[in-house]
């Protein structure tokens, strides 16, 4: 469904590529529920655990690239100027500066 949503800022795009997020990172935690029926002690579930972990961390950097092209993600330094402290000047002059050039 990630290609259906496009790259436009709208309700129904967010909604998807936020899903995109939030679903490998409750299928991750939720590792050992979602193998407990198959978990019987005689069989080593170790590979497919492993593959599932990599599957779902491949669909979260998906998730997280979908944001990206969507400019959701702080990624340049124009999305932190908000958090930039200003010096205060101390004084001010109304004489430009002269140059010794």
């Amino acid at each position: 469904m990630m290609y259906m949503s496009g790259k436009n800022l709208n309700i129904f795009s967010i909604s998807i590529t936020g899903m995109a997020i939030f679903n490998p990172l409750r299928a991750i935690f939720s590792l050992n529920q979602t193998f407990a029926p198959v978990d019987d002690g005689t069989v080593d579930l170790q590979l497919p655990k492993l593959l599932f972990l990599a599957l779902q961390l491949l669909g979260l950097c998906i998730g997280l690239y979908k944001m990206s092209s969507m400019q959701l993600l702080p990624t340049t330094s124009a999305d932190w100027t908000g958090s930039v402290v200003w010096k205060e000047m101390m004084e001010t002059t109304s004489i430009p500066p002269t140059s010794i050039w």
